[in-house]
């Protein structure tokens, strides 16, 4: 059973979205710059989701402030482990008694 006073409203599918990964842009409408190519004989450094040609010094300072970020956050969390390892009784919020820390 078809009507013949349906008629098809001229709505346009927008295009499939690609199957490849978009490359991330920063304020200033480039791209980020965070997965790199390195070529050793040639001695260069190329972007991996743009192409650019990048810098080996500033991909090197770069990767180097990542792994300081990284190492101090791994000491943040052993420090933080190291003083609830030492704590074995808090206060009781409702009667207002030292209680021990259950899950030990």
């Amino acid at each position: 059973m078809t009507d013949d006073k349906v008629k098809p409203i001229g709505i346009r599918r927008k295009d499939p979205k690609p199957d490849i990964c978009l490359v991330k842009k920063d304020q200033f409408g480039g791209c980020w710059h965070k997965r790199f190519t390195v070529d050793e004989r040639s001695e260069t450094v190329e972007c991996r989701d743009c192409g650019e040609k990048l810098n080996p010094m500033w991909v090197l300072a770069k990767v180097a402030n990542q792994e300081n970020r990284a190492v101090s956050n791994i000491e943040r969390y052993q420090e933080e482990m190291a003083r609830l390892k030492k704590r074995s009784r808090t206060k009781c919020l409702n009667c207002g008694k030292m209680t021990p820390i259950s899950g030990r």
